[in-house]
């Protein structure tokens, strides 16, 4: 569609037509970027509260965010300061970290703000029956599960 991408990640990857970002380090040349972000990472204690007042700063004026990662990633009163200052133009938000959003919360009635009722990722009936049958096939056969997390990287 004739966007460039960049992608930023815990660990050096390599994909192909992507520039990609790892580590704290590149967290803020990634951040300046950005127009859109679109935030995917896993829940872990580096990954709590990410998307606060110091990181979206980062982001060049204009840009706008999507998360569909986890809730607790994103503080929502520091997205309503920048949303405010004419930093962020828009949020797209999927996941809070109370869910469902109170109906009091000021996330629904900003203007520039899509709350969307954590339907980012819609699990596929017939895929994810395949997969479950794989998975009780490799446990009978004591093989590694499809999709297993690792717990010492917490995803």
């Amino acid at each position: 569609m004739g966007f460039s991408v960049n992608g930023w990640s815990r660990s050096p990857k390599q994909v192909s037509q992507v520039n990609c970002f790892s580590g704290d380090k590149e967290l803020p040349e990634f951040l300046s970027q950005t127009d859109i972000l679109v935030s995917l990472v896993p829940l872990t204690p580096e990954t709590r509260g990410i998307l606060n007042l110091n990181t979206l700063s980062l982001l060049p004026k204009g840009a706008s965010i999507i998360n569909v990662g986890r809730g607790e990633q994103l503080i929502p009163e520091d997205v309503i300061t920048l949303l405010d200052a004419e930093h962020l133009a828009h949020a797209v938000l999927d996941v809070f970290a109370i869910e469902p959003l109170p109906e009091t919360h000021p996330l629904w009635q900003h203007p520039q703000v899509l709350v969307t009722p954590h339907i980012a990722a819609v699990t596929q009936d017939d895929s994810a029956g395949q997969v479950l049958l794989a998975n009780v096939q490799r446990y009978i056969n004591q093989t590694p599960l499809i999709g297993a997390v690792d717990r010492e990287l917490g995803y």
